[in-house]
């Protein structure tokens, strides 16, 4: 830690320590509940759901609501795609996957960094989100049923008896309480006209929400803990402060949050719209905070800076990029399927997709319409019934997406027709702890129509992921090259990275032909070799090449790893391959002077091997094709990924051509290299 940080961090135990003093004295300010509560019932207060007439409007999926409000009554609830039944009394302290309980002690004593004693952290934090209570008030706001209303009130005041203010694990986390604040707020404005909304049970919930605005605001993220928990603590705050103005220091949690938000968007989105966390589930998760907070900021006459509009634009511009045809981007970096407030239930519903319909709308931009394919439920509810109509009336953008590099960011996109190949060329992370970064430089992935063919691994788990957490941020979970068995970057924890690889983009082009990034990374620099690695994506014929040339001094032992999705088929034949994945055959052909071996790999687990995470929590065996070799010095490995076999291919002139582009790079070294392939 730098001087400041560690100053910082001492300022933060002396809050702590009065936060232990603080222990059921909790005073709130008066708060006027009779006049706050008749101005919120009269509808004084702007919210979301003014701006729709029709709560019975195709956007909203209405019956996908009821159907899980139900199944919530009986407290039935789905946590990470596994349904959970939690009893007559939900326990807010224990771990759903475990069942084992978190001490109810002051929330400093607790190690949510232990995955082990009691269980993943994530799994009770994302109960005491309170997601599932938004489907319930929004089920009495669809259909009248005081029964959705009063169950989502009973539980609202259950929770607030088994977590007094600074006791237990939904203390821990100042991101927690700015989750669960913000989803309150969307459970109150649908509760309104609900005689379940009493005073005497708004001033209850007043009272509560005053204390955890102001638990926020004094343990604001700072320093290396600065990346995507700021944004959402300061969207916490700022949402508060609009949704609740009646409340004391409601102005002051408005401006501050709205301040932060504005200061964080140029360091956490880059200018090209990349992740600055290496990302794009944690972009996704920025975007939404960003998109409620503005929004609602819109309503409440406060206008958006524009750094906003810019962000947004440059952001859904790469997501846009990144999309195969279904609206897959890559799981590059962690992801733990986090939505700021769940405001469609489909269990399909594709937030990518979303993202880039709200801002198609806000941005009058028709590029994202056509992303996006379609209007949305969460998007209707963010923009309401303008939004709609200033969607509809775009037109669709008949030009296809064509390839770009994402220089800030690190991404290389090639695309031609249905087929879109990334290649990550980016930095580890973002901040001191690069938290959320993968040890994944110069990896691919390859999506073909609506299929993904070769995919990143994915993120599993947390603080309970163990080996799993460490295999799937490894350089060995990833389409890249790993040598004398080493990662690219050094792992000190479970969101900790210490010596970390230095990646350089060395060239770019795209032509009406080929698109070609060539890059290297120094991650293996303490065994004194470097990796480069040139990709050239040729239009006619379609053919992928991957070049792998290591550089260094003395006797290695290299590896290529290729990883396919869970629906691949991978028929080896020797060092080559035929693989099948939905209606698509694509052929893997590597060449080299070396003596090179091949292996496949599926579901192994001494070593960890041959696994995707599709979704947190979630484990499935895939197909990983492994291509090994030894050298001394320097080698070079081409991989051939072609959709026709390479025989029917003239493969001379395909060689000869594909040597051409590389030596009229910008990559000197080339020139000066043995032609290998």
């Amino acid at each position: 830690m730098s001087l400041p940080e560690i100053r910082y961090r001492l300022r933060q135990q002396a809050v702590i320590a009065t936060d232990r003093r603080r222990v059921g004295r909790v005073n709130v300010a008066d708060i006027e509940t009779a006049a706050a509560y008749a101005a919120f019932i009269a509808g004084d207060v702007p919210w979301f759901t003014d701006a729709i007439a029709d709560k019975s409007s195709p956007w909203i999926n209405g019956d996908v609501t009821i159907a899980l409000a139900e199944k919530l009554l009986a407290h039935q609830i789905e946590l990470f795609g596994r349904q959970f039944e939690l009893g007559r009394e939900i326990d807010w302290h224990a771990d759903p996957l475990t069942g084992r309980r978190w001490p109810v002690q002051f929330y400093a004593q607790l190690d949510t960094r232990d995955g082990q004693t009691v269980g993943g952290v994530k799994w009770v934090w994302e109960l005491n989100r309170h997601h599932h209570l938004v489907t319930l008030a929004k089920a009495f706001y669809l259909t009248g049923d005081e029964r959705f209303a009063a169950e989502a009130c009973a539980q609202i005041d259950a929770w607030i008896m088994a977590n007094p203010p600074y006791i237990g694990v939904n203390w821990s986390s100042a991101l927690e309480l700015a989750l669960r604040l913000i989803n309150w707020a969307w459970v109150l404005f649908f509760l309104r006209e609900s005689d379940a909304m009493t005073d005497a049970f708004f001033g209850r919930f007043c009272t509560s929400v005053a204390v955890q605005a102001e638990y926020i605001q004094r343990h604001l993220s700072a320093f290396s803990s600065a990346n995507n928990h700021l944004i959402g603590e300061a969207a916490g705050l700022a949402i508060t402060g609009m949704a609740f103005p009646f409340l004391p220091n409601a102005a002051t949690w408005r401006d501050c949050g709205l301040r932060i938000l504005e200061a964080e968007l140029p360091r956490q989105i880059y200018p090209d719209g990349v992740s600055a966390e290496q990302s794009p589930a944690y972009l996704a998760f920025v975007l939404d905070f960003n998109l409620v907070s503005w929004r609602l900021a819109t309503l409440n006459g406060i206008q958006p800076p524009a750094i906003w509009h810019k962000r947004l634009s440059v952001a859904c511009d790469y997501l846009r990029h990144s999309m195969d045809a279904s609206g897959n981007v890559p799981a590059i970096g962690d992801s733990d399927d986090a939505w700021v407030v769940r405001l469609d239930d489909r269990p399909n519903a594709n937030n990518y997709r979303a993202i880039c319909a709200t801002a198609a709308a806000m941005l009058h931009n028709s590029a994202l319409k056509t992303a996006a394919g379609t209007w949305d439920e969460k998007s209707h509810w963010l923009c309401g019934d303008a939004g709609q109509a200033q969607f509809a009336a775009l037109p669709h953008a008949p030009s296809p997406v064509g390839s770009r590099l994402f220089a800030d960011g690190g991404y290389a996109i090639m695309r031609h027709n249905d087929m879109v190949v990334t290649m990550d060329c980016g930095p580890l992370g973002y901040l001191a702890t690069a938290a959320h970064g993968h040890a994944d430089a110069l990896s691919l992935t390859l999506s073909v129509g609506a299929t993904p063919v070769l995919v990143d691994a994915g993120t599993y788990a947390y603080q309970e992921g163990g080996a799993w957490r460490s295999f799937f941020r490894s350089t060995r979970a990833h389409n890249t090259i790993v040598v004398a068995g080493q990662d690219q970057s050094e792992m000190r924890g479970t969101f900790l990275w210490g010596r970390r690889a230095a990646t350089r983009i060395l060239d770019w082009q795209s032509t009406a032909e080929y698109a070609m990034i060539a890059a290297e990374h120094d991650g293996y620099r303490i065994a004194g070799v470097t990796h480069r690695r040139s990709v050239l994506f040729l239009k006619d014929p379609l053919l992928l090449v991957v070049v792998d040339s290591l550089y260094g001094r003395g006797n290695h032992r290299f590896e290529a790893l290729w990883h396919f999705s869970a629906e691949a088929v991978v028929r080896r034949n020797g060092v080559t391959a035929c693989v099948t994945c939905a209606a698509h055959t694509l052929f893997v052909v590597p060449r080299s002077t070396l003596a090179i071996g091949g292996d496949l790999i599926e579901a192994a687990t001494d070593p960890i091997q041959g696994w995707v995470s599709s979704h947190y929590g979630h484990l499935t065996n895939a197909p990983v094709l492994v291509t090994s070799g030894e050298f001394h010095g320097s080698a070079t490995l081409t991989t051939f990924f072609s959709f026709a076999p390479l025989h029917s291919l003239d493969i001379e002139s395909i060689d000869m051509r594909v040597w051409a582009i590389l030596t009229e790079t910008k990559v000197a070294e080339f020139s000066s290299e043995k032609r290998e392939f």
